[in-house]
């Protein structure tokens, strides 16, 4: 595990986010309750009916969050490798069971920060209450732009654009799980990118 790697790629993050550079002293206060955690390809870090009391910041690997429907299929609806952020928000904020599950789809490489040190890095440093607002913001707007998208756009322009804003998950993530996440089944997927092929 490269913590060096790690604390380069979380600092760029806050920076790029709070748009402006902050001090060692701010940054290390962050680092100070950030705990590594090495998680390894195919493990449920995250699981429905249990307390999330963590949220992870990826600095290697690949992860995927995912609902289990009445069927026992699973449905994808977040993917997050390098330099994103992963938890179940619902559980860690509510202080309630979660309400989904993220498993890593490669061996995976994380800093994670419980609820009562982010509580108390929040309070000390605004900062950071600053940087989690829009960070959570950011996530709400896309949350709400997939599901209309989902809603009003053919899958052949979902995966386009798909492809197009997230050129490196496609790289990344099997095509069953691209599949899930765009709400369409992985034979139509393979057909619409034989069809784009051509």
């Amino acid at each position: 595990m490269d913590l060096d790697k790690g604390r380069e790629l979380l600092r760029t993050n806050i920076e790029r986010t709070i748009g402006r550079s902050i001090e060692d002293k701010c940054f290390d206060a962050i680092m100070n309750v950030m705990v590594p955690k090495t998680l390894e390809r195919k493990s449920v870090f995250i699981e429905e009916g249990h307390y999330c009391n963590y949220v992870h910041f990826i600095f290697k690997g690949a992860c995927y969050a995912y609902d289990v429907d009445e069927k026992g299929d699973k449905h994808a609806f977040q993917f997050s490798l390098e330099d994103y952020w992963i938890g179940d928000l619902y559980s860690y904020f509510s202080v309630r069971t979660g309400i989904y599950n993220a498993e890593a789809i490669e061996e995976t490489h994380v800093l994670a920060l419980s609820k009562k040190n982010f509580e108390k890095l929040c309070l000390e440093n605004p900062i950071y209450e600053r940087f989690f607002r829009i960070l959570i913001q950011n996530a709400f707007v896309a949350l709400q732009y997939r599901h209309i998208k989902t809603q009003s756009v053919d899958a052949e322009k979902r995966y386009i654009e798909f492809t197009q804003k997230h050129p490196h998950f496609v790289q990344r993530i099997p095509q069953y799980l691209i599949a899930s996440y765009l709400g369409i089944k992985p034979q139509s997927l393979s057909r619409i990118r034989k069809s784009l092929a051509h």
